[in-house]
């Protein structure tokens, strides 16, 4: 669960490119960092390995357990910084039901795109309950430096995913990375 919704969040940007146009820079992707902080979740773990320039296979898996609540949580936050700016911005900071979210995004023509590909290099599943003693992973998953509009300025950026039931964090995901000129 911890890392379905992240990986979620990652293939909604890839997913969504902006064909023909060339980047002026590269990707770079630090390794990701994952952890458990209660007792539901029995394990984790996440990583990224790169495949050559600009191109990198994510990995993930997690294990419950115990079946979670309805009223699960995930918080996403996107944070970046222009590459000469000390100012950080907060890009996205969004907090809703787990369920919820996977509802909503069957609902729409992209995300159901991007779930059809999770489920292609997964086991999540599409919709609650996420049940107690399934090794969930998620195998594969390519993330480019397509992610990234074309016209987007040299950033850092720091992606950060926590996972609550009955208010209390469960877990965690973060990855940082940067887009840097291309030389």
């Amino acid at each position: 669960m911890l890392e379905k919704l992240f990986f979620a969040v990652i293939f909604v940007i890839s997913v969504h490119t902006v064909s023909g146009a060339k980047r002026p820079f590269n990707l770079e992707l630090q390794s990701p960092r994952c952890n458990r902080s209660a007792d539901v979740v029995k394990m984790c773990d996440c990583i990224i390995y790169r495949l050559g320039k600009n191109r990198y296979s994510s990995n993930a898996w997690f294990e419950l357990n115990r079946q979670l609540h309805s009223n699960a949580e995930v918080a996403v936050t996107l944070y970046y910084n222009l590459a000469k700016s000390d100012r950080i911005v907060k890009f996205i900071d969004v907090k809703m039901k787990t369920c919820d979210i996977m509802s909503s995004l069957q609902r729409l023509p992209l995300m159901r795109d991007i779930l059809t590909e999770m489920r292609r290099h997964s086991n999540f599943p599409l919709g609650c309950p996420f049940k107690g003693n399934v090794v969930y992973n998620l195998s594969n998953l390519i993330i480019t430096k397509e992610i990234v509009p074309p016209y987007a300025s040299t950033v850092n950026f720091n992606i950060s995913i926590k996972f609550y039931e009955h208010q209390i964090q469960i877990g965690y995901y973060n990855l940082s990375g940067a887009t840097v000129p291309r030389s």
